[in-house]
């Protein structure tokens, strides 16, 4: 019946002798030994059940772990392409003021030489109106980096916190 019995195993049986001496009936009472075959069988069940309970759980927990590690790896992406995005647009906001500064140079030096031909306090007006230009084209062009900062800077947070709910929408999948 499935039951291992070795050979050297002894076995509890109740016998009945009946009858006369001259013609004894044994009977043999296997209500005992029967429960004790089923709790046997009942014991090898259980361990056979709670075998492939543990196996599920196992199962599940690597499923869990490589939906995770999915999730990290699709959040990671998702943060460095944020990352590389607000480096872009950092190192644009740059050049734009690069280029306010250097048009604002153009125009003063024209301004100043245009001055130089009119006179001495023609030059002096121009290198005063020039100095308000170039503060004026810093002041535009510090603007803009600051806006291409705080922009930047706004892209990396939203992608945290976005890695952050799809990292955390597969820990809620894990839990039971």
């Amino acid at each position: 019946l499935g039951v291992g019995i070795s050979n050297n195993e002894t076995i509890k049986i109740k016998a009945k002798i009946t009858g006369m001496v001259s013609d004894p009936k044994v009977s043999i009472d296997y209500k005992d030994y029967a429960s004790d075959v089923g709790s046997q069988l009942k014991d090898k069940a259980n361990a056979l059940i709670d075998e492939q309970k543990q196996a599920l759980k196992e199962k599940a927990n690597a499923e869990a772990a490589k939906l995770l590690n999915e999730a990290e790896a699709e959040a990671n992406q998702l943060v460095a392409k944020a990352k590389e995005t607000a480096d872009a647009l950092r190192e644009e906001g740059k050049k734009t003021a690069q280029k306010i500064r250097d048009e604002a140079k153009v125009q003063t030096d024209k301004l100043i030489a245009e001055g130089k031909k009119n006179g001495m306090l023609a030059e002096m007006a121009a290198k005063k109106t020039a100095e308000k230009l170039l503060d004026e084209a810093n002041k535009q062009a510090a603007n803009v980096e600051k806006e291409a900062n705080i922009t930047a800077d706004k892209i990396v947070v939203e992608s945290q916190q976005k890695a952050n709910q799809i990292i955390e929408a597969a820990r809620s999948k894990m839990q039971p």
